[in-house]
């Protein structure tokens, strides 16, 4: 920043070093002083005449009369001139003053960055433009680099009024015009270029300035101001109003490499979080690891010090006995080792998947023949119950084997003699279900939650159980969840075990070869479309989604969720979008179909299809999968300006995997959570954008469960104070997760302040009111009343009228009242309640409709015991997972 002395001299040539501005000045003074003379001059004639006409000899008082009324005459005009010369010195001063402030006010915020983002300082200067030209009201037009248009209006009473159109076409005029060079019109109803029928008139504007603002070629946005009645400007206001064009201009730029360099710091923050869980991460697998190590070395070295000790006895019995322990113990070493290293690699990504279709009945044969001495040591029988007519799966059989090892080994392990192990495997949809039942000792229910936990060793007491690692349940779970499955158990103590898993089945498709998409890892970008694919089945509620790439001429099936009816109907569809360049729906007498183009460097490159019989397609599901398609699009573009395309494309996946997790776990509700957002979206006021966003946020809210060990759906309990701590992680993982997937960044800030409490004791900011994002006030409204109406093992389900008196009771503490009262009239119009259960809810609402406090306000805090649900229980509140 310039110091003040370096400042004032700026402003003083800013004010008076203008073309021809200081003869202008000189001159003003001298006429300034000649007028002051002349106006003491006049004062005096004009006393001494009206004496004279008073006094003087009779014959001539009529002459000095008339004399001493031109005097009079001439002292008021110069007195009415001194008066509007004042007046205009201080408007220019206050002109001046203006201009002074707003260049302060630029060179602030240049040098210290206080604002959010460039649009609140756009806004800034709307606001002082007004004020130079004391404008009524004002509309800025602000174009980002990509395109996109911000809209900021200033003293109008409607603001839900679309201004785009008028302000369009005042852009139109301009374009003749340089950048910065103002458009002045006095009168818009007389001016030939608007007329009557002029939007701008239409808008409220009677009078208004209007400047197209940009640098060189580049057009940065549309600044208008007026006032409501017509009005004639001065000669000055010109030259104020390209100063300020041009000081809005410079600021906006320079706002905007701000802008890219906090984005640039907000990457760099991610990558700091990110390596520091990773470091925890590493460091207490560290910690447990070497606990486990010692173990077996400690029994190592007791062996060998008692065989030294006993060596020259000769004692060749005892001998064998304590070899034996040793190599007991050596191979646990080598087994737990072997172990560490395969979790390491699966956690960063090192081995890499080798994924084709593959028939499961060859799997499970091999990984029967490789136990084959451990069941006979044990007299087992291993029974397997899997069709050879399966469909192949879509899976890596390396690690596949690995999963059937792990699983059928601990089940020998955890077995007595005699008993029998059974795999076997059905089709589920689109997926194989996989199952390893044992006979055994069982998993108490207390254990199972943790079970997948690395290191977790349970209380069973198999016939190897101290030889267990506790690594090899964290690594199918590793695995299957690479494969877009998910691992569960079912045990009681005493009545054996059955561990189930799901693989995906194998789609006939083609590779990405001499297609667009063909990248440096068309590896990744295969499985990503694929991802995608169940990614858009799933969040369309669709029951079969295709990809087709190509032309509309070259149109070939990619890959589909499912075996497809109607093949030749999804391809006619897909077909027409690309022709049409757009989105569209497609109503069948047997379905409805959404189709949407993916475009890959600004051309299309093929086109998704979604397709189920009930409900039909709307006009929010197309919106919806629109905005998937694009993202997915952008996370490939990106890839592919990457030097690395795998390392992104690899986040993203797994990001996705994650996302398909956590729809997966979700209790089934009586109704779609994401509809009922998107509808109170809608009567908030939220745009489309903004109203997308939220469903896809109330879809995959809990993404981040998985992460931290904790099933809220499965609970058979209230949480206890570890698991509520952990609860409470989530968010921020959730938010960070969804960070990975290109354009998500929105739905991860609605993610992470869901939980956050209209009194601000929410977590994890302690946000309050309307600084909590609208879009997070929505979701927790949405999320606490289907949780109350789905079925969980501990809590009553609600029926719709106590679900919403709930949502009363808690609102303005939990949630926004006026949210509250919208949501409460949507269930009123879906007649989930009744009229005087709607009436009911209002009186409640107005009882409790008083200020609150919230967090830093006097008597802040939790709330009275009257307030607080009864078992007082975090996770007992309508707005807790």
């Amino acid at each position: 920043m310039q110091d003040s002395s370096e400042q004032m001299d700026g402003l003083e040539r800013l004010e008076g070093g203008l073309p021809g501005r200081e003869p202008t000045r000189r001159v003003r003074r001298l006429l300034r002083r000649l007028r002051r003379s002349w106006m003491g001059v006049f004062a005096i004639a004009t006393l001494v005449l009206a004496a004279a006409a008073v006094v003087g000899p009779r014959a001539l008082r009529v002459e000095f009369g008339l004399l001493g009324v031109v005097s009079l005459l001439l002292l008021l005009f110069l007195a009415r001139e001194e008066r509007a010369a004042r007046a205009g010195l201080t408007r220019e001063r206050y002109l001046w003053a203006r201009l002074r402030d707003l260049s302060q006010i630029t060179e602030v915020v240049l040098g210290v960055r206080s604002l959010d983002d460039v649009r609140k300082l756009a806004g800034m200067g709307l606001q002082e433009a007004m004020l130079l030209l004391r404008a009524e009201y004002g509309a800025l037009l602000l174009q980002d680099t990509d395109g996109d248009d911000h809209l900021t209006v200033l003293g109008f009473a409607d603001r839900n009024y679309d201004h785009r159109p008028w302000l369009v076409e005042i852009q139109n005029l301009l374009r003749s015009q340089p950048f910065n060079a103002p458009l002045f019109v006095s009168d818009l109803a007389a001016d030939p270029r608007f007329g009557e029928t002029a939007m701008a008139a239409k808008a409220g504007f009677g009078s208004l300035v209007a400047v197209r603002f940009g640098s060189g070629s580049e057009a940065a946005g549309l600044l208008v101001v007026g006032s409501a009645a017509p009005c004639e400007f001065r000669r000055g206001d010109e030259k104020t109003f390209e100063l300020t064009a041009r000081v809005m201009m410079s600021t906006l730029r320079h706002g905007r490499k701000l802008d890219e360099f906090a984005e640039q710091i907000a990457d760099l923050k991610r990558e700091v979080d990110e390596l520091t869980y990773a470091n925890q991460a590493k460091s207490e697998f560290a910690s447990v690891a070497s606990h486990e190590l010692k173990t077996p070395l400690t029994a190592i070295k007791a062996s060998v010090d008692t065989l030294l000790a006993n060596v020259r006895r000769g004692d060749h019995e005892a001998m064998e006995e304590f070899l034996l322990v040793i190599r007991e113990e050596a191979d646990r070493l080598i087994d737990m080792t072997g172990k560490i290293l395969e979790i390491s690699a699966l956690d960063y990504s090192n081995r890499v998947m080798e994924r084709r279709p593959v028939r499961l009945r060859r799997v499970v044969d091999s990984c029967a023949q490789a136990l084959e001495v451990h069941l006979q040591e044990k007299d087992m029988h291993l029974a397997i119950e899997v069709p050879l007519e399966l469909p192949p799966v879509f899976a890596d059989p390396g690690m596949i084997r690995q999963v059937l090892i792990n699983l059928i080994g601990n089940a020998i392990k955890f077995s007595t003699s005699g008993q029998t192990i059974t795999v076997s495997a059905r089709r589920r949809e689109d997926a194989i279900e996989v199952l390893v039942i044992d006979q055994g000792v069982g998993i108490p229910l207390e254990e199972q939650p943790h079970i997948f936990e690395r290191f977790y060793q349970g209380s069973g007491q198999g016939d190897n159980h101290s030889q267990s690692t506790g690594l090899g349940l964290a690594i199918v779970k590793e695995i299957v969840e690479q494969h877009q499955g998910h691992v569960r158990v079912e045990s009681a103590p005493g009545a054996g075990a059955t561990f189930t898993f799901d693989l995906p089945i194998a789609r006939d498709g083609f590779g990405l070869e001499g297609t667009p998409l063909e990248l440096k890892q068309s590896g990744e970008v295969e499985e990503f479309l694929r991802l995608a694919v169940d990614w858009i089945g799933h969040v369309a509620r669709a029951e079969d989604c295709l990809l087709f790439l190509g032309t509309p001429e070259e149109l070939q099936l990619y890959w589909a969720t499912d075996d497809c009816e109607n093949l030749l109907q999804a391809a006619k569809v897909a077909t027409q979008a690309l022709q049409r360049g757009g989105a569209l729906i497609a109503v069948e007498p047997d379905a409805s179909l959404v189709a949407v183009p993916l475009y890959f460097k600004d051309r299309s490159v093929g086109s998704f299809v979604a397709r189920r019989r009930t409900p039909i397609f709307r006009q929010e599901d197309q919106l919806l999968v629109e905005s998937i398609v694009d993202r997915i699009g952008r996370v490939i573009g990106e890839a592919a300006a990457q030097r690395d395309p795998g390392r992104l494309l690899r986040r993203a996946m797994r990001a996705v995997r994650d996302l398909l997790q956590s729809g997966q776990r979700r209790v089934p509700a009586k109704v779609d959570p994401a509809l009922l957002a998107w509808e109170l979206a809608d009567r908030a006021g939220a745009d489309m954008e903004l109203a997308r966003d939220v469903r896809l946020a109330t879809n995959f809210h809990d993404v981040a469960m998985a992460q931290i060990g904790l099933d809220i759906e499965k609970q058979d309990r209230p949480l206890s104070p570890s698991e509520r701590q952990k609860l409470h992680e989530h968010p921020r993982q959730a938010a960070r997760l969804l960070e990975d997937i290109q354009a998500m960044e929105a739905v991860g800030t609605i993610v992470l302040h869901h939980h956050e409490w209209f009194n601000g004791d929410g977590y994890p900011d302690g946000l309050c009111g309307e600084t909590i994002p609208l879009g997070a006030r929505i979701v927790a409204i949405i999320d606490a009343y289907c949780s109350m109406t789905a079925p969980r093992k501990y809590k009553p389900v609600h029926v719709p009228f106590e679900a919403a008196r709930e949502l009363v009771r808690c609102s303005g503490r939990q949630f926004d009242p006026r949210l509250v009262l919208q949501f409460l009239q949507m269930l009123r119009d879906k007649a989930w309640i009744e009229a005087d259960e709607l009436a009911a809810l209002h009186a409640e609402h107005a009882e409790l409709d008083r200020p609150r406090p919230l967090r830093g306000d006097a008597g802040a805090g939790r709330p009275s015991a009257q307030t607080v649900p009864a078992d007082n229980d975090m996770d007992s509140q309508p707005g807790l997972d």
